[in-house]
């Protein structure tokens, strides 16, 4: 998913009768990765492309 926000929603409808592996985390490296079993018991690792924003300090 290319943003946070599209990542969390498919997140949110996977997690329906499901059971969420991983809570929607920030990492260094994006905005919004999670994992969740959906009610099929499939695995999901749902991550965004978006990178965070950070400010530089030199």
């Amino acid at each position: 998913m290319p943003t946070g926000k599209e990542a969390a929603a498919i997140f949110d409808a996977l997690r329906v009768g499901g059971e969420v592996t991983l809570a929607p985390v920030e990492t260094f490296y994006n905005v919004f990765h999670a994992a969740v079993t959906d009610k099929f018991g499939v695995n999901w690792n749902v991550v965004a492309e978006e990178a965070p924003k950070r400010e530089v300090t030199l």
